[in-house]
């Protein structure tokens, strides 16, 4: 009698084939928490101590938060983290830590690490000036709507990926986790030098084109060229922006993947947060609002299906289907699963009121249907093509 499971998954959109054997059960968790207290630096490409004297003489509160990285697989090991959130192996991420606005009276809803998701009045505005990873096949920073308040009445128990947050004080709340706008990545990123790796980028984040200004030119004052300067913006109508209970919170994500040397890759992950800036900008009197509208993305794709540049593609993933099912059919009962598109663009999903899982539209995200592994004996064998041979990833 065959006691061994076998899982074979044709991926359409995974950028190598392979097996993996002998897989381990998930684990869940949550991150570690960064304190905010690295010093205001002087960078070459400009003076943020300076930066701070100037926004707050031309009446800003400015509060130092930090940008440090979460080790998901590890926080989640220790038991901090409830989820790894899809991460991907050889792929780090890294968040704020933000004090709470000077005037909020109703708490964030808690989501250890504490302080990585926030409440964002509509006339505030997020400074991070970083230096910028080694180089890499990919890395991003981008924006998020992290949790809004459930609807009275409405029964989630049955929405994918759904879990409650916050109590009676904060009002309870469920992820959104969907990207807002388009990632600022290695290929459109704004820095100082010649290089998008290696140097450094200022981000400003606001929801309040008054504000985004006022800061900028404040940035331009304290030596910062106005080529290493991005603006993200959040468009204020379409969240429900504020300090007050029910409100939406934010977050701010990095991301990097397959650093080509891992000496520097470590270094500059362990020193990310000393060498990194972060200030929460803040009115002393509320800014009228001058809202964003909700920017124009770039399409996903080209238009052009991979298989017009492959081979027979049918008859070689059928060949290889065969010759999996030939190697292990004998010993082990298998099943076969099929994969689809499983993440919605972040703003449709804040508008069907679902989690979107963290998308990014640099990605595509396939799933197949849950299944477990059992034993050290069960395994996974997944193909299919290999898109970074076709081009439709890097």
């Amino acid at each position: 009698m065959k006691r061994k499971i076998a899982y074979f998954c044709f991926a359409t959109c995974l950028l190598t084939a392979g097996i993996f054997a002998a897989l381990g059960n998930p684990v869940s968790a949550k991150a570690e928490e960064q304190d905010s207290t690295q010093e205001e630096a002087s960078s070459e490409t400009g003076d943020s101590a300076q930066l701070k004297t100037l926004l707050e003489g031309s009446g800003f509160t400015v509060q130092q938060g930090s940008f440090y990285e979460l080790d998901t697989v590890k926080s989640a090991s220790e038991g901090k983290l409830m989820s790894c959130f899809g991460n991907n192996a050889g792929s780090s991420y890294m968040v704020f830590n933000l004090p709470e606005a000077p005037d909020q009276e109703v708490p964030n809803p808690t989501f250890p690490p504490d302080n990585w998701q926030y409440k964002f009045r509509q006339d505030e505005a997020l400074v991070l000036v970083t230096p910028l990873p080694p180089e890499s096949v990919y890395y991003s920073f981008i924006n998020y709507i992290m949790f809004t308040e459930q609807k009275e009445g409405k029964d989630y128990t049955n929405e994918s990926g759904f879990f409650s947050v916050g109590d009676e004080t904060t009002g309870l709340y469920h992820p959104i986790f969907g990207s807002i706008g388009e990632p600022v990545n290695m290929l459109n990123i704004k820095h100082s030098g010649d290089s998008e790796f290696g140097s450094t980028a200022v981000m400003v984040i606001s929801a309040n084109q008054t504000v985004t200004d006022q800061v900028t030119e404040q940035l331009k004052a304290s030596g910062f060229d106005e080529n290493m300067i991005n603006v993200m913006p959040i468009p204020a109508e379409t969240y429900h922006m504020g300090l007050e209970k029910g409100a939406d919170t934010f977050c701010f994500l990095g991301r990097i993947s397959q650093p080509s040397d891992a000496d520097a890759y470590d270094e500059y992950v362990a020193t990310l947060a000393d060498k990194s800036v972060v200030y929460r900008v803040t009115p002393n009197t509320e800014t009228e609002a001058a809202p964003y509208e909700n920017a124009t993305v770039t399409p996903r794709g080209t238009g052009k299906h991979e298989t017009e540049v492959m081979d027979k593609p049918a008859e070689h993933l059928e060949n290889i289907r065969e010759a999996i099912i030939v190697k292990y059919a004998d010993e082990y009962t298998y099943e076969e699963l099929s994969t689809e598109i499983a993440v919605p663009e972040g703003l449709t999903a804040y508008y069907n009121d679902t989690n979107s899982q963290g998308d990014n539209r640099d990605a595509m995200y396939v799933m197949t249907r849950d299944f477990t592994l059992d034993s050290d004996d069960d395994f996974i064998v997944v193909y299919g093509a290999n898109h970074t041979q076709t081009g439709k990833a890097r």
